[in-house]
């Protein structure tokens, strides 16, 4: 069975960003807090070996 190959992909786009269009604000705020969660995660080991670096060695 052959596939089908998509024609257009900037219409489908256009569609999809259309059907979430009434989301955005929800979509707006799920990435804001995916990018926060993201960059605790990165945060977490650097503020880990600043408190080893400080607090834990020197005494």
């Amino acid at each position: 069975m052959p596939q089908e190959i998509a024609g257009d992909r900037g219409a489908t786009t256009r569609r999809l960003l259309g059907e979430l269009r009434p989301y955005s604000g929800k979509l707006g705020l799920v990435l804001g807090l995916v990018l926060l969660g993201a960059a605790a995660q990165a945060g977490g080991p650097w503020l880990i070996g600043r408190a080893i670096d400080r607090y834990i060695l020197p005494g």
